[in-house]
């Protein structure tokens, strides 16, 4: 048996960055006498609060326990750390993150060894600083992040996201980066660091939006080099989060040793969900027990890449993914909404009217990482057109990367071209397999991983999100074609029209990777999920109201949570509650909106303060405050207002 030491937090570990700014962080370690590796992870979140206690104690503690030094850091500007923030993952951030991986490896608990771990903004910059390439970095593991954060995140093909990044993210994360530090020291430098983010913090939102409403100029000069890492990687991807189809493209672009794991997760560790439930501190120490400490676990013996097949409901190991074995089938749009692997001989066309709020059947994201998962698709599929396959003689897996290629025209001012791949049982029932969407103004001018135009410039390639999903033998294959992906999207503008053509010279077509039966497959013995501690949520709120006298709909997320933590000299009490929703109207008469409130509080036995947002967004401006009070009292409030240009079409739409 393993030995498992035991553990001690020690509170805010100053480290000094080579411009002056001192971070903070919370180090987790096991009590012994001798070196260890260190593991090192930098979130925007809060160590002392809701990235901590809140979220990650149970698995650094785990870890501790398994002897590993763990180093949870504070970005520049957020928490405890000092400095101000005004951009995400900015030059100077990533900067910091490679100093303190370099810090972390000449300290006296430590060997030399460093690893970096994260999920979500931790992923996406334990990737940029593999790019920098640290001295003392020896592996990493990233959880659901990846990618362009300005095509994969902000910008969806061209398109806002508008729930989970508006509404949701952006709109919680302002009331965050302007919340004082949870812990205080007796020092009292907690409150000259808050005093700085006061000062000289700016909402992630304001600038964001800046770019993707005015001059869509890139976050980044760059995305993640991802061809130059050759740091050994493990990447963990989920089925239903929005990171999946960069993380299983990165897997692809690394240089070094890698492992992949795809599992049935929204934006959640592996151990929580609706399935797949697994431990993964336990592959991680297996992770890094190989790279850091050079012992056999074994995990490098097996097959590089383990696969949930959805559907199936079963984990299979793979050599690679996407697959290479597969065979990819061609199923073309027909009349009569057929779908066959034979193009028609005739040529024709199917419309529908423009819908703004056609989607709200999809996935919905918390803040929590809870999955909405996706409704019967049969309501929205009756605002687009459809086309379905006869029922299948044997089941099908579909595994890889679909593609379709639609011939496609709309009056829609500011067209978006939305395919989504379903199985229809044969009691009806529609259950979405993946999906893929691309801004037709966009595509047209930019270059996105979601689609291009076609050769001849007549139709658009759509690439949809990976998946690995097999279909019942009864069962059919259905592509639904759509203009809106409403509340993921920002709606087009106003009303309009759009045709798919299909038939002889101007096929539409989806192209569907089938992976031919192999038998009984190998399966990872993946140990079952135990509990970690970890603060306690609140079932998220989810709700949508039609109005069916106005086609007015309302998209509705809320989440809260609420924390004892080392207040310094005392215990405090740290609540987030935040309420968001997103408006759209059927015949697009009404500007699309998101809004949000959010409360955060830190409270002990004489003080309480609380930091309130609160946002209103339409394609038109921008309206965003903060207040904050202390024991009631007013403490400090500041408001951003920002107006973009209007087109001629925004212009005859209601604001109100």
């Amino acid at each position: 048996m393993k030995t498992r030491y035991e553990t001690r937090l020690v509170k805010n570990c100053l480290i000094p960055m080579s411009d002056g700014t001192v971070l903070a962080a919370d180090l987790y370690r096991p009590v012994v006498d001798h070196e260890i590796p260190t593991l090192v992870s930098m979130y925007p979140y809060h160590k002392d609060d809701n990235q901590g206690p809140g979220f990650f104690e149970g698995a650094l503690r785990s870890l501790a326990q398994a002897g590993y030094a763990c180093l949870l850091a504070d970005v520049r500007g957020t928490g405890n750390s000092g400095g101000s923030t005004s951009e995400l993952f900015s030059d100077r951030e990533l900067r910091d993150y490679y100093e303190v991986v370099e810090w972390a490896a000449v300290q006296p608990w430590s060997d030399g060894n460093v690893g970096a771990w994260g999920m979500s903004y931790g992923s996406i910059n334990s990737l940029l600083l593999a790019e920098q390439r640290p001295a003392h970095l020896r592996a990493l593991a990233a959880f659901h992040g990846a990618g362009d954060p300005w095509d994969y995140w902000l910008l969806f093909g061209g398109r806002l996201a508008l729930l989970q990044v508006v509404a949701n993210w952006a709109a919680w994360m302002v009331g965050q980066n302007f919340m004082p530090p949870g812990y205080r020291d007796s020092d009292g430098r907690w409150l000259s660091v808050w005093q700085e983010h006061l000062e000289a913090n700016e909402p992630y939102l304001v600038s964001v939006l800046d770019r993707a409403m005015s001059d869509r100029v890139p976050l980044r000069g760059s995305c993640v080099e991802l061809r130059c890492i050759d740091t050994p990687t493990y990447l963990w991807a989920g089925w239903h989060d929005l990171f999946v189809k960069p993380m299983i493209e990165a897997y692809g672009m690394l240089r070094g040793p890698k492992k992949l794991t795809i599992g049935p997760w929204a934006h959640a560790m592996p151990d929580s969900g609706h399935a797949g439930r697994i431990d993964y501190v336990h592959e991680l120490q297996r992770w890094f027990d190989y790279w850091l400490r050079g012992h056999d676990t074994g995990i490098m013996d097996e097959p590089p890449v383990a696969v949930w097949v959805q559907g199936a409901d079963e984990w299979v190991w793979k050599q690679d993914f996407p697959p290479k074995d597969v065979t990819e089938e061609v199923l073309h749009f027909g009349p009569e909404g057929v779908l066959s692997g034979t193009e028609s001989i005739r040529k024709g066309n199917d419309s529908f009217r423009h819908d703004a709020t056609l989607g709200t059947r999809g996935r919905l994201w918390d803040l929590m990482g809870t999955p909405g998962l996706p409704r019967d698709q049969r309501p929205d599929e009756l605002k687009g057109v459809t086309y379905t396959s006869e029922p299948l003689d044997q089941d099908v897996e579909i595994s890889g990367v679909p593609e379709a290629l639609i011939r496609y025209t709309s009056t829609v001012r500011e067209p978006l071209l939305v395919v989504k791949l379903c199985d229809v049982a044969p009691d009806g029932k529609s259950t979405l397999i993946t999906s893929g969407w691309v801004d037709l103004s966009w595509v047209r001018s930019h270059r996105t991983g979601w689609g291009d135009l076609s050769e001849d410039g007549s139709g658009i390639r759509l690439n949809l999100i990976p998946t690995c999903y097999r279909v019942r033998r009864g069962h059919r294959v259905r592509a639904f074609v759509a203009g809106s992906d409403f509340p993921r999207l920002l709606p087009s503008p106003g009303r309009g029209e759009s045709t798919v053509k299909w038939g002889d010279g101007q096929a539409s077509w989806v192209k569907v990777p089938i992976r031919a039966s192999r038998g009984a497959p190998r399966s990872p013995a993946f140990r079952a999920a135990t509990d970690l501690a970890q603060g306690p949520v609140r079932p998220p709120i989810w709700r949508i109201e039609e109005n069916p006298s106005t086609g007015i709909v309302n998209v509705r997320l809320g989440c809260s949570v609420s924390l004892t933590v080392d207040g310094g000299g005392e215990p405090a009490r740290v609540a987030f509650d935040h309420r968001c929703w997103v408006t759209a109207s059927e015949l697009g008469e009404r500007q699309p909106s998101a809004h949000a409130e959010s409360v955060a509080c830190w409270e002990s036995s004489t003080e309480a303060v609380k930091v309130r947002t609160v946002m209103a967004f339409r394609p038109v401006g921008l309206d965003l405050s903060v207040h904050i009070t202390v024991n009631d009292a007013p403490y400090w409030q500041r408001r951003w207002v920002r107006k973009w240009p209007l087109t001629p079409q925004d212009e005859s739409l209601p604001t109100r």
